[in-house]
């Protein structure tokens, strides 16, 4: 059976990579994010949908919402940092190892949820604006570790 969840956050960020796109410049987005749980019957219920909300919520509120996502290797970044320094300012940075598209997104949403919490997710979805949404599987998962896997360690 599976149980699909439905979560939000606002994030700004920028794909430093495309160069002469508007997509280089600080943009933010009202993020839907969809999570998709395969769980089993116990009973006549299967899970309460609060064992998701209680974990993913205050992790998507407290290191997601209100954010700037940024790559640590961006140029930008080490900007940010020491302007956040010298003028003591919280900039809500969240500095990820990667460029910060909605499919690395993708990729470390998932890997948070299934590591940190252990659920069974099946898929997640993140519905960057009202016209594009990425869907982002186990088997994506499978084949991202590889490449990232060592990155995503290192936070």
């Amino acid at each position: 059976m599976e149980i699909k969840k439905e979560y939000k956050a606002y994030m700004a960020h920028r794909n430093q990579e495309l160069i002469g796109t508007k997509c280089i410049r600080p943009h933010g987005h009202d993020y839907k994010i969809f999570c998709y749980f395969e769980v089993f019957r116990n009973g006549n219920i299967t899970t309460l949908f609060e064992e998701f909300d209680k974990k993913i919520e205050p992790m998507l509120k407290d290191e997601f919402d209100h954010r700037m996502l940024i790559d640590k290797n961006d140029p930008l970044c080490d900007t940010l940092i020491k302007h956040g320094l010298d003028h003591k300012e919280d900039l809500g940075l969240k500095v990820l190892p990667f460029p910060t598209s909605v499919e690395n997104l993708c990729f470390y949403i998932f890997d948070q949820i299934i590591t940190r919490f252990h659920f069974e997710l099946i898929k997640l979805e993140i519905q960057e604006t009202r016209t594009s949404t990425v869907s982002y599987t186990q088997e994506d998962y499978r084949n991202d570790i590889i490449h990232f896997g060592s990155q995503i360690k290192q936070l």
